[in-house]
């Protein structure tokens, strides 16, 4: 797998757990873990872009 699949993968995974584990209502829990899951993301990208200029 690459790095983005796995990124993905892990976001993916613990936006669920935690949505699972912090809300009560089904509904909470699908909203809370669409919003952690594309946060998780957009931060790595951010993260990634930012380290990308010491790589070279």
């Amino acid at each position: 797998m690459s790095h983005f699949a796995d990124m993905t993968w892990f976001a993916l995974v613990i936006s669920v757990a935690l949505a699972v584990m912090s809300r009560r209502t089904t509904i909470d829990r699908v909203k809370y873990a669409f919003m952690s899951f594309f946060a998780f993301l957009l931060i790595s990208i951010a993260i990634g872009w930012l380290m990308f200029p010491f790589s070279h």
